[in-house]
């Protein structure tokens, strides 16, 4: 068993101040690396088992985790210096059409935002179309769109990994009215998509598809043995393979 303990930072200047930390991370590490090097990764595993193998890996990969972010947290709370250095690009692009006749005016302003940092970009796309005044009768009619792209950094997960990949979202709204919302996600190992709400309403993972209500408007193919037909009502077909 391991005793992390609280770092006991006494000094008065930061000088000493860093040296009694990089001190205290020296020994944390000495006790880490012991107690890793009595940990027996290969107890009760054989050719013959591959899987316990595998998931004794998986194990040991995530207690790994556990101990880097519980090691992350400790220095992050009891750090007394921070330093922290970020840059930023932003930038904006601006886009304006009006064409007139005696029928009325319409007008389209576009704008992008860009945004970059050394771990992200994103781009804010903004759209509204005017329409004013006619002939007959005055009236006016906006519908604007809001949509993002974001590449990079996303979230941390559970346990405090960075997940990286992209977002794409877009809002619609016509005379002040939200007609649309909704968002994508895209990342290593999940295709998501969110409704308004932020709810997960779909998505592709582990070779798998999951989706509370699918529209089929062909076939289906089930294991490369049974085919599904939707045309003309329903329709099972053996197409072949052992069972």
């Amino acid at each position: 068993m391991i005793d992390i303990r609280q770092p006991n930072i006494t000094a008065q200047t930061e000088k000493e101040q860093l040296i009694q930390m990089r001190s205290y991370l020296y020994q944390l590490s000495q006790q880490l690396q012991w107690a890793f090097s009595t940990i027996d990764t290969s107890a009760g595993i054989s050719e013959s088992a591959p899987n316990a193998a595998n998931q004794a890996g998986g194990s040991a990969s995530k207690e790994n985790e556990k101990v880097f972010s519980g090691i992350k947290d400790l220095i992050i709370k009891s750090s007394e210096i921070v330093s922290a250095f970020y840059s930023q690009i932003n930038h904006r692009l601006e886009g304006l059409y009006v064409a007139q006749s005696d029928f009325g005016t319409y007008t389209e302003k576009t704008a992008l935002d860009l945004t970059a940092f050394s771990n992200s970009i994103s781009q804010l796309f903004t759209n509204t179309r005017t329409i004013s005044g006619t002939v007959d009768e005055m009236y006016s009619q906006m519908v604007s769109t809001n949509a993002y792209i974001k590449t990079g950094l996303l979230y941390d997960d559970k346990s405090g990994n960075p997940v990286y990949g992209l977002e794409i979202g877009q809002t619609n709204d016509s005379n002040g009215q939200q007609v649309f919302d909704k968002f994508a996600r895209f990342t290593a190992d999940r295709l998501s998509f969110f409704d308004s709400n932020d709810v997960e309403v779909a998505y592709i993972s582990d070779y798998k598809l999951y989706i509370t209500n699918a529209e089929i408007s062909g076939s289906l193919t089930v294991t490369g043995r049974f085919k599904i037909y939707f045309n003309h009502g329903l329709a099972f077909q053996w197409i072949g393979g052992s069972s």
